[in-house]
């Protein structure tokens, strides 16, 4: 079984490019053989809480509904970061489409308190199967949260999949508390960044994957594109780029 976590540079303000670009990404990762892709946070819009308002997607997410098409198509299961206008409020959410399934949102629970003038919390933790493998996702603030790992682990949680977008000193703190995490609880861990400015701080890439000794298998640097693929069977790790 493969995950693959891709590292794009999402633009702000224009889900049809980024509608795009993912598209391009899950079709090389099916390529290459990936059975689910991962995206950073918000991926389909970059990260700008200021315009979450105007770039929310309804519940039914009528916007996007071609990746679904694209996971039936390749069987592939895509997790894309899109904000979702809930009752209440709008949430930081992934949105997980799987082949010939219903699609499953999941919604960052922890939000950092910048975030807490334009977001408010998800109350559920989900996880989806993935060729047998329980997969559990974590969005950014919350997964540098150790009883957020643990509730996961709860669940069965076999991979811990980050999605974020992060910043050279939040990338730093996620490097040294990832392997730790990795290592105490025996699951690997996989990041996906996104590389760019957004609300006002220079994303810096290095998405990557450790071990559940904690060790760094393979990671990109701080400007590739591209696709960061493990083998869960093989424990070996690949990249593409372009």
């Amino acid at each position: 079984m493969i995950i693959c976590v891709a590292q794009t540079k999402p633009i702000l303000n224009d889900r049809t490019k980024n509608l795009e670009d993912h598209k391009v990404w899950i079709k090389s990762a099916a390529e290459e053989g990936a059975d689910c892709i991962v995206f950073s946070e918000l991926s389909m819009t970059g990260y700008e809480p200021k315009l979450a308002d105007k770039e929310a997607v309804s519940g039914e997410l009528l916007e996007i509904k071609e990746l679904q098409s694209l996971s039936d198509q390749y069987n592939i299961t895509i997790c894309a970061g899109i904000p979702v206008r809930v009752f209440g409020g709008i949430t930081i959410s992934m949105v997980i489409f799987q082949p010939n399934k219903e699609q499953v949102i999941y919604s960052k629970q922890y939000l950092h308190e910048d975030e807490e003038p334009y977001f408010i919390e998800g109350t559920e933790q989900v996880g989806i199967e993935v060729s047998g493998i329980f997969l559990t996702p974590a969005i950014c603030y919350e997964s540098m949260k150790e009883k957020h790992l643990e509730a996961c682990l709860s669940l069965g949680a076999k991979i811990y999949m980050a999605s974020v977008a992060k910043h050279r000193d939040a990338t730093e703190r996620a490097y040294k508390y990832y392997p730790e995490v990795a290592k105490k609880y025996k699951i690997p861990i996989m990041m996906s960044n996104c590389v760019g400015r957004y609300d006002g701080m220079d994303c810096c890439g290095q998405s990557a994957v450790w071990d559940e000794e904690g060790k760094l298998i393979l990671a990109l640097n701080e400007v590739e594109i591209g696709l960061l693929m493990y083998d869960y069977n093989t424990k070996k790790a690949s990249k593409k780029t372009i």
